[in-house]
């Protein structure tokens, strides 16, 4: 080996040891972040499941016609969710998981919560919302916010909905299943939830093999897009569709429409606070997050963290790679599309990482 080539392997190597440095440190995760979320909207699309999954988002239209038409205020009635429930249980749904905290008695009495808790029973199948207190490592949950005593009793389980961000705020990973300190219950999130409940081979035991669960047991999400990416229907029209149904009158939804889907509501109106960063956007209902969690568990759609050792052995090759070709090329004419294929060649590992999982 000549001394110009060895001269190239050392800078080489060198190199790659500051890379591999600066990325045990953390220096590289806001680079990665990014350039993550790039290939989560580039590869964005529909999978194998994500037609079984059906969003009803109490959106800003169904607040103006809640307003203007039944002269409904903010917070609504919970009555009011009842016809969502019975719409799901004429078409057939196979679950319907609300992203909704009832943690308090309603303001319009106990008639309300009366009334709500007897939809959720002649619905039969129904996820409802606890808020367990998790640590930004997913270590354990400290403590839980649980539902009234009309909506716990009801439902056919109750799942959690909350999570913790990435360092920067968006939600790229879902804590899938949690357990309170000092007990044994482990508590699924809601997208888990409305999978345990409306699928038959459902069990929390697949849920590792699944998920491919980083060591903090959380999942890396592939999104499919936003809310679009899914069908969605405002809840203005599922209660309208019912009130018309109880009426003899034509649905403004067919409710064949959600026979064997897995339903999941949440809220989307601005005000209404339940906005989530997310790699598709910025400002995401909440929802979306537990619906492609449900998604990626229907079609084995989860994505692979890359093994720490091929990172390592990919830095080092290229830094070697590298060193060895800058000091064996003298020509310009050759040495400016080889630096810049050193340079693409990340990117393009990483666009080709991506579809398969990783």
């Amino acid at each position: 080996m000549t001394s110009a080539r060895r001269h190239g392997l050392a800078i080489g190597a060198a190199a790659a040891v500051l890379a591999l440095l600066l990325w045990s440190t953390g220096a590289l995760e806001s680079w990665e972040r990014t350039t993550w979320d790039w290939r989560v909207r580039l590869f964005a699309g529909p999978g194998p499941a994500t037609g079984q999954v059906v969003l009803v988002l109490l959106d800003q239209h169904s607040l103006d016609w809640g307003s203007e038409t039944m002269s409904l205020a903010w917070p609504w009635p919970r009555e009011v969710y009842g016809p969502i429930l019975d719409f799901c249980a004429r078409g057939g749904a196979r679950v319907a998981a609300f992203d909704v905290l009832y943690t308090e008695p309603s303001v319009y009495g106990v008639y309300d919560d009366e009334a709500l808790g007897e939809a959720i029973a002649r619905n039969g199948k129904f996820v409802g919302a606890r808020f367990l207190e998790i640590s930004p490592n997913h270590d354990g949950a400290s403590g839980s916010t649980e539902p009234i005593p009309e909506v716990a009793k009801a439902a056919t389980l109750l799942a959690n909905v909350s999570d913790q961000p990435d360092a920067d705020g968006i939600f790229r990973r879902a804590g899938l299943v949690e357990r309170i300190l000092g007990t044994e219950d482990d508590v699924p999130s809601l997208g888990v939830g409305a999978w345990l409940v409306g699928a038959e081979d459902a069990a929390l035991d697949d849920l590792p093999a699944r998920a491919h669960l980083n060591s903090a047991g959380t999942a890396l999400l592939r999104y499919r897009g936003g809310t679009s990416a899914f069908t969605t229907y405002s809840a203005a029209a599922i209660i309208q569709s019912e009130l018309r149904l109880l009426e003899g009158g034509e649905p403004t939804i067919d409710p064949a429409s959600l026979r064997d889907r897995y339903v999941l509501f949440g809220f989307s109106a601005p005000g209404l606070l339940d906005l989530r960063p997310t790699p598709v956007s910025r400002v995401s209902p909440g929802v979306l997050v537990h619906a492609t969690a449900l998604d990626n568990l229907l079609s084995d759609g989860f994505m692979r963290d890359a093994p720490h050792w091929l990172a390592i052995l990919g830095v080092a090759l290229m830094g070697l790679l590298a060193g060895l070709l800058a000091t064996s090329i003298t020509s310009t004419r050759a040495s400016v599309p080889l630096a810049a294929g050193l340079i693409g060649l990340p990117a393009v590992c990483g666009l080709a990482a991506y579809p398969p999982g990783w």
